[in-house]
């Protein structure tokens, strides 16, 4: 299932770091233009018409922790969610109003605002625990499912004095995460199943090599969530201690989340999503039963 490169593939994701450590060390996430979402339907909410008037073309990680620091909650989650790219296709055909950022967007700016406010405080207060409870239930967002929550939480975490070193956990990160598992030998299928194991790189039925977004079973989501926080942040102390680096675990993610994988540009090993994701499928797929 490998696709074919003369790169030698090497073994942890620690060592890719450590073998790679210019690019890491020098590594900036390009922002991302939120054009699509200047669309009518939802220029029609008024809350938010009214909050995009003031944000520039491009979205950077960078605008949205100094929106949430300067405690604009609203914006802050505006930006969230058109730099995680929101879904805006419909999920009723000819009905723009059933997408999953229609629906994210047509929250009104106080409510948006009174949860995050609850939000923030839980995790000044170092519930987190409790602050992903709440995104699963009594503070859900309509259309937002754990990708995208999971960035709220990550850029309110960026947005206190100390971090809490909170990620987020969407499909290239779970990627991450069940690699980091078997890196270290503790087994995926703790969280996982065996057949959405097998999901993250597999040949689809016009014969292209993807991933896909797994979930882990309906007990182990927030134990999920809260190791792989833990693994990352222990990989972070590693890289920088086998490196004599300052690096946090944010911006270790930044990195390893890598580059989109269309064209064959980013189809290389200097691309660490596409690296990760077939070191996956040459050391570990073959070992699932």
């Amino acid at each position: 299932m490998l696709i074919k490169t003369n790169i030698k593939l090497m073994d942890t994701i620690l060592k890719y770091c450590v073998d790679n450590v210019d690019s890491m060390i020098n590594f900036s996430q390009k922002p991302f233009s939120w054009n699509r979402y200047k669309k009518q339907h939802f220029l029609e909410i008024q809350d938010f018409a009214c909050c995009i008037k003031s944000i520039k073309n491009e979205i950077s990680r960078n605008d949205i922790i100094s929106a949430f620091k300067a405690k604009d909650f609203y914006k802050g989650y505006i930006l969230a969610m058109m730099w995680g790219g929101i879904g805006t296709q419909p999920s009723i055909k000819g009905n723009n109003k059933t997408s999953s950022a229609f629906k994210a967007f047509s929250i009104p700016k106080v409510e948006v605002e009174r949860r995050l406010n609850i939000l923030f405080d839980c995790l000044k207060e170092n519930n987190i625990e409790e602050a992903y409870l709440l995104l699963e239930g009594e503070l859900k967002f309509d259309g937002i499912d754990v990708s995208f929550f999971t960035k709220i939480l990550s850029f309110l975490s960026e947005s206190l004095p100390v971090s809490k070193n909170l990620l987020i956990y969407d499909k290239w990160t779970k990627l991450i995460h069940v690699h980091l598992l078997f890196d270290n030998n503790e087994n995926p299928q703790t969280y996982f199943s065996n057949n959405r194991l097998k999901k993250l790189f597999f040949k689809n039925k016009q014969g292209k090599f993807i991933t896909e977004l797994i979930n882990p079973f309906s007990s182990k989501k927030l134990p999920a969530y809260l190791n792989y926080c833990k693994m990352f942040d222990k990989l972070t102390i590693d890289v920088s201690n086998v490196l004599k680096i300052q690096i946090t675990s944010f911006e270790l993610e930044s990195y390893l989340f890598g580059n989109e994988l269309k064209g064959k540009k980013n189809k290389t090993f200097q691309n660490p999503r596409f690296w990760i994701q077939q070191n996956y499928s040459e050391k570990y797929l073959s070992n699932l039963s």
